[in-house]
């Protein structure tokens, strides 16, 4: 989406250039004949004329976003499409005592996708008259700069050196469009052409230090320029754009450079610093860092602020940014004989907050990648698998290369690591709600052997070879933590845990819990639970996602549609559970055909979901799906489904049409006018329980075996339906 209106996050209120190593800030000193920067509390301006021709938006005072300061002027468009052509007019400048280039300078803010590309719906237009306004010269449009980033502040400059000498120049900002975007202007300043010039950095690392070509290349109306800089080098003159060069300078220093029309002091600016990078700035160059044994004792101080790119593609963590203000340093590791593991790690970090690094074997002109890390929480960083006797390349740098700093660096190698295991529910017995786990040892470690145990009181078990033992059996439910430690160093050790639960009785479709359906309103919720529940195997429902699926664990429940054909299931919190947000779906047809009727995630009590159904077949089986959103929370649930229409299945009677008794103990009689042709009669879960064709005037049914209760009865008389209820005892 790219939004019409500016967002405030989007403010800049300057630009800077940082190019790690060279470092440069440039601005102008200049003449300046007039200027705007919207920020004396009257709008328009003084002098300034604004004239409107759409009836809901205009040019305005506008604070919510400024170049500088705190107001700027903006023109937003008007979203009833209404065509808009907002001019916003200077008062008349004088301009006699200006000669050789003078610039129109502006800052302007506004949405590129709306203006040029891909969408070109309105214009910000800058306009020069002469005349008062009766006839207008275009000088520049958003499309002429170029691309600019959306909603970004921009600075525009136009040369009006046409327009030196003169004293009735009134410069026009002019919004138009249909159906655009907002466009905002701020700082205007009408001002002489400084000289311009570039800094070329020739270094000479060797002696720590380093020159500058000074090229000036344009003087912009002046005859001549003078080149200064601020650490007592002489000043250079030039007549014609051409080049000068300053220094040596020690590496790091910053310099400021001067270069001033000769004819009117028209003046360039700009700080430039260059910093000699690290010896170990890139992998052919790395430095060795040796590997201390079990335990780091020495060092390594690191300092990323002269590090450039080595221009090595990017590894998989550590979000490497290779147009970032700082770059990665090198170092060369040899694996000694006899190591099982090597770990790494950062000390004393100052001025950085994360610290990255990645691993790499090959050489430095065929790199792969073994390993990545990041943040503090990823040191110390151990590394097991590594090739006796090779050399591999250890790459480090800021997070995000954003900041520069400092931290001490270090390795050590041991002959043992930490073993290596998995843990799998084995051969779980839910009749008897018990289960057993398999331990499987992956990896000794460096160790001739290695002890398993679990915190249950089981005999430990020992292995001399990867492998796998079996421990249990445990009561379902049962959290047990395992324990592998070498027998050779037992300050190496691995511990896991497993947890399993039986899956719930309704855990799939065809083992749906049948729920029963109340008159009116819910009053007998019965409570369901997903532990252990697992993936019914059928695609997540139209309201949810793969996110909230989670792992899958979802259970089933049926219900049968009501005399009414209305339905309506609802779940909602257990008291003390940690289920509290539930997706539901209800589903026709039977277990191996399911039609999705109905779905919602967030529609019942707080995060908890409700479906209603209505114009359903009566008596007809529905099945719903219940999973927690997201599959991460286990616990209890509440599950109700009640008949909303119930209490409109009254006594809708056909004239001459008689029942009774109401309540019944054993027989309900029924007469009527014409051909009684058919009855049928449903238990408040929409069960038919008794269903008849009489095809006679007057009719008894026997409802002696029926349990006490509520009743609906469904009566076709010639052709009309007729519907009510009875109690019975």
């Amino acid at each position: 989406m790219s939004y019409k209106t500016i967002k405030k996050y989007n403010t800049m209120k300057k630009t800077t250039l940082i190019l790690l190593a060279l470092f440069a800030w440039v601005w102008q000193t200049n003449a300046q004949y007039f200027s705007e920067g919207f920020e004396g509390g009257t709008f328009p301006p003084t002098g300034w004329t604004l004239t409107q021709t759409n009836a809901n938006q205009t040019w305005i005072s506008y604070t919510d976003d400024a170049q500088e300061g705190t107001t700027s002027a903006s023109c937003e468009y008007d979203s009833s499409l209404g065509a808009q052509d907002e001019l916003l007019l200077s008062p008349v400048i004088d301009l006699t005592s200006a000669s050789g280039q003078i610039n129109l300078s502006f800052w302007f803010n506004m949405s590129y996708y709306w203006s040029v590309d891909p969408n070109d719906n309105y214009d910000l237009k800058v306009q020069a008259t002469t005349d008062g306004g009766a006839t207008f010269t275009d000088l520049w449009s958003e499309a002429d700069y170029g691309t600019f980033t959306n909603w970004t502040w921009t600075n525009a400059m136009i040369d009006l050196s046409a327009y030196a000498g003169t004293n009735n120049l009134q410069i026009g900002f002019r919004y138009v469009g249909t159906d655009g975007a907002q466009a905002i202007i701020d700082n205007i300043s009408i001002i002489d052409a400084a000289p311009e010039a570039t800094f070329t950095a020739n270094p000479d690392c060797a002696n720590g230090q380093f020159s500058v070509d000074v090229n000036v290349t344009d003087f912009h109306g002046a005859t001549s320029v003078t080149v200064s800089d601020d650490q007592g080098s002489t000043s250079q003159q030039l007549s014609a754009p051409g080049t000068v060069s300053f220094g040596p300078y020690a590496s790091g220093t910053t310099v400021h450079y001067m270069v001033v029309n000769d004819q009117n002091n028209a003046t360039f600016s700009q700080d430039f610093s260059y910093f000699c990078p690290a010896t170990n700035d890139d992998c052919a160059s790395a430095a060795a860092l040796t590997l201390e044994q079990d335990a780091i004792t020495t060092y390594t101080p690191v300092d990323n602020s002269t590090a450039t790119f080595s221009g090595v593609p990017a590894p998989s963590c550590g979000s490497y940014n290779a147009s970032g203000l700082t770059g990665d340093l090198w170092y060369a590791v040899t694996i000694p004989t006899g190591a099982q593991g090597v770990t790494f790690d950062v000390a004393n970090v100052s001025g950085l907050t994360s610290v990255a690094g990645a691993l790499y074997s090959g050489d430095c002109s065929n790199l792969v990648e073994v390993g990545c890390t990041e943040f503090s929480s990823g040191w110390p960083w151990t590394l097991t698998g590594l090739t006796q006797g090779d050399t591999y390349y250890l790459r480090v740098w800021d997070y995000n290369n954003d900041q520069t700093g400092s931290f001490d660096l270090g390795g050590f190698y041991t002959q043992y690591v930490n073993p290596e295991f998995t843990l799998t529910v084995s051969s779980p017995d839910c009749t008897n709600n018990v289960y057993s786990v398999d331990v499987e040892v992956t990896n000794l470690g460096g160790s001739s052997s290695v002890t398993i145990a679990d915190d249950q009181g089981s005999t430990s078990q020992q292995l001399s070879a990867p492998g796998t033992v079996t421990f249990g059996t445990y009561p379902v439910g049962t959290n047990v933590t395992f324990t592998v430690t070498s027998d050779d160093n037992n300050t190496f050790t691995a511990t896991n845990n497993i947890q399993y639960y039986c899956p719930p009785a309704n855990d799939d479709c065809t083992s749906a819990t049948v729920l029963g359906v109340d008159p009116t309103t819910c009053s007998t919720p019965i409570v369901g639970t997903n532990v252990g529940a697992s993936d019914s195997g059928i695609p997540f429902p139209s309201c949810s996602s793969a996110y909230a699926y989670g792992t899958g664990g979802d259970v089933w429940f049926s219900v049968t549609v009501p005399a009414s054909g209305s339905v309506s299931i609802e779940t909602s919190q257990v008291s003390g559970s940690s289920v509290g947000d539930t997706v539901m779906a209800a589903y026709s047809g039977d277990c191996s055909n399911l039609v999705e009727i109905g779905c919602d995630d967030d529609g019942g009590p707080g995060l908890f979901s409700k479906i209603e159904l209505t114009g359903q077949t009566a008596g007809e089986v529905l099945y719903i799906r219940v999973y927690e959103y997201g599959n991460n929370s286990f616990g209890e649930f509440n599950i109700c489904a009640w008949d909303p229409d119930a209490s409109s299945v009254e006594d809708n009677q056909i004239a001459g049409f008689k029942f009774y008794p109401n309540p019944v103990n054993h027989t309900l009689n029924l007469s009527a006018q014409n051909n009684i042709e058919n009855v049928n009669i449903f238990n408040v879960t929409g069960q038919q329980v008794i269903s008849v064709k009489p095809e006679a005037t007057q009719t008894q049914i026997d409802m002696s075996k029926l349990q006490n209760g509520i009743y609906f009865v469904k009566a076709q008389i010639n052709g009309e339906m007729t519907a009510f209820k009875v109690v019975k005892k």
